[in-house]
């Protein structure tokens, strides 16, 4: 039997500052240029909802580094400089598998688009993630 220990978890304000830089990011690439407000309008709208939010923190400590989070969010959303990281994901991906020849990059983007045939095994946070994907190949000399 494998012994596991679990250490607890101290959510900090730089987790929950990347948190908030994440759902601002999603918030403003998924609004409409049609009918969106300017991103300037936005991005304050969120930054005054995240200062509301930093007023509540249970220590002055992260009630600063909070604040100072949510300034430089601000400050990143007014430079056009937030993105969707699913986005850089899927380029990630894909270029992972440009670097292969031929019939191995096919096979490749087929393991990435993960279109349930892929079974995956491991973690990011254990080292790594590895893609296991069966394909049928004939036996030499038969018709296909």
């Amino acid at each position: 039997m494998k012994l596991v220990r679990m250490h607890a978890i101290r959510k900090s304000s730089a987790t929950l500052a990347a948190v908030s830089l994440l759902a601002l990011g999603a918030a403003l690439s998924a609004a409409t240029p049609a009918r969106a407000a300017p991103p300037q309008a936005s991005a304050d709208s969120v930054y005054r909802s995240e200062l509301a939010r930093c007023r509540n923190a249970p220590e002055v400590t992260d009630r600063h580094s909070c604040m100072r989070e949510a300034g430089a969010a601000r400050a990143e959303a007014h430079r056009n400089r937030l993105h969707d990281p699913s986005t850089d994901y899927h380029r990630n991906r894909m270029m992972r598998c440009d670097r292969l020849p031929g019939e191995h990059r096919n096979d490749c983007m087929r393991q990435m688009e993960d279109n349930g045939h892929t079974r995956m095994h491991g973690s990011v946070h254990g080292g790594g993630i590895w893609r296991e994907t069966e394909v049928p190949v004939p036996a030499h000399g038969m018709a296909r």
